[in-house]
């Protein structure tokens, strides 16, 4: 969904997380089930400490693992560190419009809607548009009830 392959190495993530650890304009989270399986991520990439916004994004890895609120509790956690820990005035995300159950989560999480790249990825052989959402601080401090 999120436009990137569909398998891994071990050494290309071994790297990556190796990499990630290095830079400090990402948080990089793992969605780990209780058995231990790495069932996804949650990311705070993009970080412009300046201006103090970031990039938001998440991946749940399998098909039976969504549905399940796991993905509206990441996006929850992850939207509140982001806040409350990296005092952020702005995150923002993209979400293909041929992924509405996403688009819900994030709704519900209280990120709003501002605009529509039309037709600007593909899904197989059909153009579909990317919806940008973004939620700030006073928006957060507001569902949060936080003064």
């Amino acid at each position: 969904m999120t436009g990137c392959k569909e398998e891994f190495t071990k050494e290309e993530v071994v790297s990556f997380f190796l990499k990630s650890l290095e830079e400090d304009n990402r948080y990089f989270f793992l969605i780990i089930a209780p058995d231990g399986a790495i069932i996804g991520e949650s990311v705070i990439n993009e970080i412009d400490w300046n201006l103090r916004c970031a990039n938001f994004r998440i991946a749940l890895y399998h098909q039976t693992e969504r549905r399940k609120g796991i993905g509206t509790w990441a996006t929850e956690i992850t939207r509140d560190f982001a806040f409350e820990k990296l005092k952020l005035r702005r995150l923002e995300l993209d979400v293909y419009s041929f992924n509405p159950g996403a688009e819900k989560v994030y709704l519900k999480a209280g990120f709003k809607r501002e605009g529509i790249l039309r037709d600007a990825v593909m899904d197989g052989d059909r153009y579909a548009d990317v919806i940008l959402m973004s939620m700030l601080e006073n928006e957060w401090r507001a569902l949060k009830q936080i003064k």
